[in-house]
């Protein structure tokens, strides 16, 4: 599979209880829909390994918050969505 499919089962889990949620193959990724908006994407690409929508006015907010297990790419970035890098 293109995509870390042991980050997807683990995204699968954290989502299981929310309602709405749908599952769609894109871009070499799986992407997870709530409510009919892309949330978050979990794929194996080499610049980066998930991708989460924070959403305008909490993008900076976010930043401040500390990601144990994944860094944020540096030199990539969209003021709705965290790039997160695979560990090197």
């Amino acid at each position: 599979m293109a995509y870390n499919e042991a980050l997807t089962n683990r995204v699968r889990e954290l989502l299981a209880d929310i309602p709405n949620v749908e599952e769609r193959k894109m871009f070499g990724s799986i992407g997870f829909i709530v409510n009919g908006n892309l949330c978050l994407g979990v794929g194996n690409h080499a610049d980066h390994i998930m991708m989460v929508r924070v959403g305008l006015g909490k993008y900076e907010e976010a930043l401040m918050k500390k990601v144990q297990h994944l860094p944020l790419c540096e030199g990539v970035s969209v003021r709705v969505m965290y790039f997160f890098c695979p560990k090197r």
